[in-house]
């Protein structure tokens, strides 16, 4: 009887990521704060560790994987339109406190609503899957996947990070092929001969004289002028305030009003999901904000709270960023 090659596609396995745990089809893999908090990877030795400990002691035949987004670590807002402003958008994802965004946009029938997540944390994630030889499918909010349980095909279409093959990691068949004895024999012939003819070829170069050495060519190095930066005034002085500390709310917002009496017009201000009683503040500025401007609105801040500290940064995406509760 002719073995039967053919089998049913196993179901993908699934994984749920939330604040404190990874969910793997019911076994929870447990995110100590001691590299992984506040959403963001701390530590990417010990968090790599952690699943790859996990995954070492799994026996898994299933190579498909669909990891789904708990609220706890995606930001949303949604549209009234179809398709969210652009300006809305671009301000609302540079609001959200991820060195590294993954987002998309979800239609819906009264509009649409923009998910946004930590793109480092799926990527590191992807990358200890794959190293098991299990391939990421599909990576979407909770809500979203639940929507789209029964149907793969919508499951990879709507991926919050697309994924370049979804076949990487499936199970090979192994054939075995009879060897001809007279097709070996020749194949270890002519290999044999090469090797002489090789050995031959080097004799005769060690007797030809040295060839004369020829002084390298000096290339010029081109030299790449940078532009001026733009000018940074009051006015164009981009400001994000987190607020961490509910109980600040009201001095988050006087804040507000008394940078915009100061002139500082362009300022966005956002509520983190953590809530702490910290009544420390962090204010971090680009380094390429004028020492001037710092002293103007160093003032006002501290009428919010004495307790301080104060950085530069190279990676700030806006010009201040001001942290109330940490």
């Amino acid at each position: 009887m002719a073995r039967n090659f053919l089998t049913k596609t196993p179901v993908p396995a699934h994984l749920l990521i939330t604040r404190d745990s990874l969910n793997f089809d019911g076994h929870k893999v447990k995110l100590n704060s001691d590299f992984f908090n506040d959403l963001e990877i701390v530590d990417e030795v010990k968090f790599r560790q952690a699943i790859n400990q996990y995954l070492d002691k799994k026996t898994n035949d299933n190579h498909r994987l669909i990891i789904s987004i708990s609220p706890e670590i995606y930001f949303e807002k949604s549209f009234i339109s179809s398709l969210g402003n652009e300006i809305e958008i671009d301000s609302f994802i540079k609001m959200i406190p991820f060195n590294s965004k993954a987002y998309r946009e979800y239609p819906e029938d009264n509009g649409s609503t923009l998910f946004v997540t930590n793109k480092h944390l799926l990527t590191v994630l992807t990358d200890v899957f794959e190293s098991h030889q299990i391939s990421v499918i599909s990576i979407l909010p909770q809500i979203i996947a639940k929507k789209f349980a029964d149907n793969i095909t919508l499951l990879k279409k709507n991926s919050l990070l697309p994924i370049a093959n979804y076949h990487r990691f499936q199970p090979q068949i192994k054939l075995n092929f009879k060897v001809n004895r007279t097709a070996m024999l020749i194949g270890v012939f002519c290999l044999l001969l090469a090797i002489m003819i090789s050995m031959l070829i080097f004799q005769n170069r060690q007797k030809s004289p040295p060839a004369k050495s020829v002084a390298p060519t000096t290339i010029p190095t081109k030299v790449v002028f940078s532009p001026t930066p733009a000018v940074i005034t009051q006015s164009t002085t981009n400001v994000r305030i987190i607020l961490n500390n509910l109980n600040l709310d009201k001095s988050a917002t006087q804040l507000r009003d008394d940078l915009n009496l100061a002139g500082f017009g362009n300022i966005t201000s956002f509520q983190s999901p953590t809530n702490t009683n910290s009544n420390q503040v962090i204010v971090t500025f680009s380094v390429r904000y004028p020492q001037a401007l710092k002293d103007k609105i160093l003032p006002e801040v501290r009428k919010l709270s004495r307790n301080l500290i104060i950085k530069d940064s190279n990676d700030l995406l806006v010009d201040v960023e001001i942290i109330i509760g940490q």
